[in-house]
């Protein structure tokens, strides 16, 4: 029974108890947003439409999308959830994840705010989470009076990190 109402959209958590001698007390917590999750598995079988339950307090306003191997899915929502909360502080939301196979990390990045931007953020394959708190930092020093112009923002270096503005911007300077 608990396995089955898990698999509900919407249902976040269930806890079920038995109530001697013949009662159960199920609890449910209610989900508040979903995420689309797109498993890129080897095998390239088409996989359906599926759904991640996000935990209650995720104010999103739109529906993230999390790709990667289907045995790092728990994985990549962890990340997903902890990047949020260091991002959302700062006006920024995580529109989608991607995990490769290869196991580099790529997030695509939108204004929370009413200014719309958008950009990838590529973070490679070591300590995704940190990675993020420290653009977080450049972000809030530097880039945030120039986050419309961003194109992409490259972390993979040692100690540093790479932005691509858009063409646009390019070509007025």
């Amino acid at each position: 029974i608990e396995q089955g109402l898990r698999e509900i959209p919407g249902i976040y958590r269930v806890a079920i108890r038995r109530v001697w001698p013949g009662t159960l007390r199920i609890s449910i917590v209610e989900s508040e947003g979903m995420a689309e999750w797109l498993p890129n598995d080897r095998d390239g079988l088409p996989a359906g439409e599926q759904w991640l339950n996000l935990p209650p307090g995720s104010a999103i306003s739109f529906i993230p999308k999390l790709s990667g191997p289907s045995a790092k899915r728990s994985t990549i929502l962890d990340v997903y959830l902890e990047g949020m909360d260091k991002l959302w502080p700062l006006g920024l939301e995580i529109s989608a994840v991607d995990l490769s196979h290869s196991g580099d990390w790529t997030f695509k990045i939108r204004s929370a705010q009413l200014e719309q931007f958008e950009f990838m953020l590529i973070v490679g394959r070591h300590e995704p989470l940190a990675k993020l708190a420290d653009f977080a930092d450049v972000y809030q020093i530097d880039l945030s009076q120039r986050s419309s112009s961003i194109a992409s923002i490259d972390l993979r270096y040692p100690s540093g990190l790479a932005v691509r503005w858009n063409s646009v911007t390019s070509k007025l300077s």
